[in-house]
This record gives C-alpha cells, structure tokens and sequence, in this order.
C-alpha cells in the first residue's frame, strides 16, 4: 500500500533529525485540533516502521469547556485501540499573556507525565505554517539570530514530526483518511498578534510572493544549523573575555573583547547580560552596550530593564539592576542545553562546560576533579545539561547500582541553597 504524502513527510523528518530512538515510547499531545489529529493519525500508521509506542495526552486548560473535543480524541484513540489520558492544569496569570501561561502550563504537565511514564519524547503538532508565523513574529518583535531561527524540529524531550509539512497538508491527510476534527475557536481571535499573522499577513504573502511560507520555514531549518555553530562559538567568545563574575555580576575585559571577530561582538555582549540581568535584552538596548564599549577610552554607563552597563576603563562591568519589588535572585534565562549537538564550549550561566571527543586509544586518563569521561558509543539520544530534578538518580562508579542526586548531595554536605545552583549532564533520560 502506497503511503501518503504526508506519512512520508513525517517519515523523512524523524529519519532527518533523529527524532526517535527505536524501540521507544513517548506521548503525544492533543488538542483535538487538525494538526495534532493529523499528527496521532500519522504517527499510527507510522508506528511499526518507525519502532515506538505511545499514548495520546489531551490538556484541559479550564478556560473554556472542552469536553467535545476531549471526547472526540477518546473516540479516536479507543478505535485504534491507542492509549489515552486526559490532564486538568491550573492556570494563573496575574500579571502576564493568559496563552504564554497556558503554554507553561500545558509543557510542564505532559513533562511531569512523561517523567512518570519513563516517555522518551513528547510529540508536538507544528507545522511549517506555524513556523512561518513564528519567524515573523519574532522578527517584528526584533528578536536576535536565536529567536528568528524559530522552532527547532527537536528540542530535549520535545519533537515535532510535522515541522516540514503545512497546514493545508494536515487538512487533506484528515480528508483522505476520513477524520473528523474540531477547531480551537481561540484560533480565529484576532486580539492575538499571532492570529493576525495567520489570517492576515501570510495569507498577503503568499499573494505577493506564491511559496513564501515554504521558503521562510526552510530558510529557519537553515539558519538553525547554522546557529548551532554560533551558539558555542558564542560561549567560547564569552568565557575568553570574562576576568571576574558572580550570579549577580560579570565584568569583560575589552582588549579582549576587541580581538574577537566583529559578527561575534554584540553576540557575546548580549549574551552576558541576558544571563546577568535575567530578561531578554532587546536588539536597540545591545546597540547601546555596543557604542560604550567601542569608546576610545574613558568611563560611562547604560541602565537596561533589569541591568546596569558600566566602562570602568578597560573593563565592561554587568551588573544586575533590581527594583524593591523585584526578587534579588534572577530568573535564569540559559537555564539549560536541551540538546548539545557534539562538542564544544556551553556557557552554563554559573560557568562553562567543554566537551571534547577523544579516540580511545589517545586518552591518556584524567584524576581532575572537574573532569568525566564516557564512552561516547554507550550515550543514547541527546546530551543535555539541566537542574537537578525531584527524583534525579545516578549510578555512582563502583556502587553497584543507584542512588538518589539528592542523597549524595546530603552525603557530600552541600547546602541547599547551593543545590538549586547545580546541574547535571544527561544522555536521553539517563543523568550521567
């Protein structure tokens, strides 16, 4: 039988991005929507060749009654016999986007359920279409390389089989295979800077240039590898010029900031104070910090949400900027590496991670403390870097089995404010 064009889509997608290991199972999401049906369907159909498992995890935010398109996902999933659960979250939005809140709440419930379920892989229904919004809307927010290389295919645990189809490709799969699906009405709310893209500025694209979302998808397919490469040249750039930092400041020397190649220049700087001040920091707010540290000489200052900038001669210094009303304690905005693709140099925020791959027989063996080494043929899936985890368990070398993160932080009488600091270095789900 002849697949579908969008079941090898998916297919080619898994394959290109390694998207799942064999003989895995992972979860699902959703929404009863035309993307995330099309997205189960396929996936079913898809399920033998590609060697996983799954269950179908719909997300009842509560604000709004749901309960068709809940039942529609049930009726789907017990006619092909898939396993199915259905998740109440709180959402609270005080003073924030009642959708980003929803959104953190919604991620956080199915990664709470995919550490009890020992999932693998969460499943996402983006399309190319939603990339193509994604990438216009960052850009006209002005964000930097990062944010408009848009929706990465993989993520950690997060993978998204139909980042290279459209919309209009999820609708005619559903058709052909006579699903019927139910439409988020939120979806059509043109109070959302998003919903207008969708139905007013693509659509007038596609008009002026036939094949625009198409190519503004794949051009952040592109520009992703591409950023990869940038992002540990950027942690080397940092860790070169930092001479003095703490959690709360950084201080650059600028001699050696001057010697690094100018398209890494604002790049490093941003990223400093992205980790300093907590916040994203605006491409105008970087063009400040840029004319002060480009002076002759001298000293001077710029005060941006959440970070003071001050030349102090030959030295840069970041300094986080708090109001009474703020926590003294920074979000932290690099709070992992999801997905380290090989190595390279991590800027961690508290400090840097390098990761080198050495033949077996070059190795010469270490007793440095703050060094480990593997066997690079033994790690499954994507090395990470996280905070430690309610549960976290390691295999201590020679123990003979587990033991709790937590318990062998109690043994090694490190406070618990100094806990929350540290992290740990995963491979798939496994802590190493």
């Amino acid at each position: 039988m002849k697949r579908h064009a969008l079941e090898r889509a998916v297919e080619q997608t898994a394959e290109r991005y390694k998207l799942f290991p064999r003989n895995s199972r992972g979860i699902v999401a959703c929404s009863g929507g035309r993307d995330s049906f099309a997205l189960v369907v396929a996936l079913d159909h898809l399920a033998d060749q590609l060697e996983i498992r799954f269950q179908v995890v719909c997300i009842d935010h509560g604000l709004r009654d749901v309960r068709n398109e809940v039942e529609s996902v049930r009726r789907m999933c017990s006619e092909r016999e898939i396993p199915f659960t259905n998740v109440a979250v709180d959402v609270c939005s005080e003073d924030g986007s009642l959708q980003a809140a929803a959104r953190e709440a919604r991620l956080a419930a199915l990664q709470r359920l995919a550490r009890e379920q020992k999932a693998e892989w969460i499943a996402l229904g983006h399309t190319a279409t939603d990339q193509a919004e994604t990438v216009l809307f960052r850009m006209a927010r002005g964000a930097g390389l990062r944010g408009i290389s848009g929706i990465r295919p993989r993520r950690g645990v997060w993978v998204r089989p139909l980042l290279e189809v459209h919309r209009e490709d999820t609708t005619a799969y559903l058709e052909a295979c006579g699903v019927e699906w139910n439409d988020d009405p939120s979806n059509e709310d043109e109070g959302f800077a998003r919903i207008q893209i969708r139905n007013r500025w693509l659509p007038e694209m596609e008009g002026m240039f036939p094949g625009a979302t198409q190519r503004m998808a794949q051009s952040a397919l592109r520009l992703q590898e591409l950023n990869k490469w940038i992002e540990q040249e950027v942690g080397k750039s940092l860790s070169t010029i930092t001479v003095e930092r703490s959690k709360m400041q950084m201080a650059c020397d600028l001699a050696a900031w001057g010697t690094l190649p100018q398209a890494l220049k604002p790049l490093t700087l941003q990223r400093g104070m992205e980790q300093i001040s907590g916040r994203e920091i605006a491409s105008e707010h970087v063009e400040r910090v840029l004319a002060l540290a480009r002076r002759e000489k001298g000293t001077g200052h710029a005060d941006l949400p959440g970070i003071r900038v001050t030349r102090e001669y030959s030295v840069l210094r970041l300094q986080r900027n708090f109001s009474p009303s703020e926590s003294a304690e920074p979000e932290e905005v690099f709070r992992s590496w999801e997905d380290i693709p090989g190595a390279g140099c991590f800027d961690l925020g508290t400090g840097f991670l390098l990761i080198e791959q050495v033949r077996r027989k070059e190795w010469k063996g270490t007793s440095a403390a703050d060094e480990a080494v593997f066997d690079w043929d033994q790690l499954r899936g994507p090395l990470g870097i996280r905070t430690i985890r309610p549960g976290d368990r390691i295999r201590p070398f020679g123990l003979g089995g587990s033991k709790k993160i937590s318990d062998v932080l109690i043994d090694r009488k490190i406070p618990a404010a100094q806990r929350k600091q540290l992290r740990v270095l995963t491979s798939g789900n496994t802590v190493l």
